[in-house]
């Protein structure tokens, strides 16, 4: 892709040039150093690198068009892949437990629906049916601690109205979680973030043993799998 830089000032003349941060090492930028005059232009080519491109399926970055003086101008990249997220994530030294949605603990009270794609090729459908008790599920941590709780979801549609459940543990009441949901499934940190702040990235402290974590619906959400992880990290 290409990007023109126009001088519109009058009487200018400085030397650029690019400025890129090592974690950007997935595009180059060329030229990457010159001259900047009145009334001309500079053409810049973005060129992605394929094979460092592997690890999600969006790459967002940047670079700068900077000036001697200090002032510059700021380029945002983004990146498609076709990069495919596991099932189950798994990372060395990472604690985490699966449990498969359509197996909660008094058997489903929500629509199972088959998937090829999904785990065990089944998940359920967390639909705002009234009377339904929530979905009940039994886990255990190996020590007391912080932890995160994820779940594998996909959205009906239309995508953009469904994507929140609602999450309780222990007998908790049941707060409002908002998810990011598409059209295919994908990985996603739940929390109790009723005031939709960065309390999304909330943690959740456990006791060693046994625990209950409960899903009800809030909008119509598809489920696959829920996750208790020590790291969040594999799933990004």
């Amino acid at each position: 892709k290409k990007v023109v830089a126009s001088v519109t000032e009058e009487g200018f003349t400085g030397r650029y040039r690019i400025g890129q941060n090592e974690a950007f090492d997935w595009f180059t930028v060329a030229p990457t150093s010159g001259t900047l005059t009145s009334g001309s232009s500079q053409d810049f080519t973005v060129t992605l690198q394929p094979e460092r491109m592997k690890e999600r399926e969006l790459y967002r970055g940047a670079f700068l068009i900077r000036l001697t003086d200090g002032t510059s101008r700021p380029v945002m990249i983004y990146a498609s892949t076709d990069y495919q997220q596991a099932v189950k994530p798994e990372r060395k030294g990472v604690w985490t437990q699966y449990l498969e949605a359509e197996k909660p603990i008094d058997g489903s009270a929500f629509e199972v629906i088959q998937d090829a794609s999904a785990s065990g090729g089944a998940a359920i459908n967390l639909s705002n049916d009234q009377g339904k008790e929530p979905a009940r599920y039994r886990f255990e941590v190996p020590q007391s601690g912080t932890y995160y709780i994820l779940v594998r979801t996909r959205a009906t549609e239309p995508t953009d109205d469904h994507d929140s459940i609602r999450i309780g543990v222990d007998g908790g009441e049941l707060a409002s979680c908002q998810l990011r949901v598409g059209p295919k499934w994908r990985w996603c940190l739940a929390a109790q973030n009723s005031a939709m702040t960065l309390s999304c990235l909330q943690v959740f402290t456990f006791d060693a043993g046994e625990h209950v974590l409960e899903l009800a619906p809030r909008e119509e959400v598809l489920i696959d799998l829920v996750a208790l992880t020590s790291d969040p990290a594999p799933f990004e």
